[in-house]
């Protein structure tokens, strides 16, 4: 998301409304507080990064599935199979039920209630 979001076909409702309901809310937000967003976003994007990173360092031929474990909210959408599959050469997709492990594929955690 950048500073001047691309409204319509590019954003859900439900992600324009947040977006409305924060600049609201804009004029009620501490300076302290702004400071604590801005650096819970600056590792988000850092992690980000470091997921890039790692999707690049495997070969498309690995002879293995990944198996990413880590927290995802159900509160927000996870985009990180998009991410990782952009990124480098193994496709990522989020587990399902009795999912068969295919070779060169990241398998990723189904997002949960924190």
């Amino acid at each position: 998301m950048t500073g001047m979001p691309a409204f319509g076909p590019t954003h859900q409702d439900e992600e324009i409304w947040n977006i409305v309901g924060f600049v609201r809310r804009l004029p009620e937000i501490s300076a302290e507080d702004f400071r604590t967003m801005e650096t819970q976003l600056r590792k988000s994007s850092e992690h980000e990064k470091s997921s890039e990173h790692l999707a690049k360092g495997f070969p498309r031929d690995i002879e293995a599935s990944i198996l990413v474990t880590m927290h995802l909210s159900s509160r927000f959408e996870s985009n990180l199979d998009k991410i990782l599959t952009q990124a480098g050469p193994i496709p990522a997709s989020f587990a399902k039920t009795a999912k068969v492990l295919n070779q060169a594929e990241f398998i990723l955690p189904r997002p949960s209630v924190i």
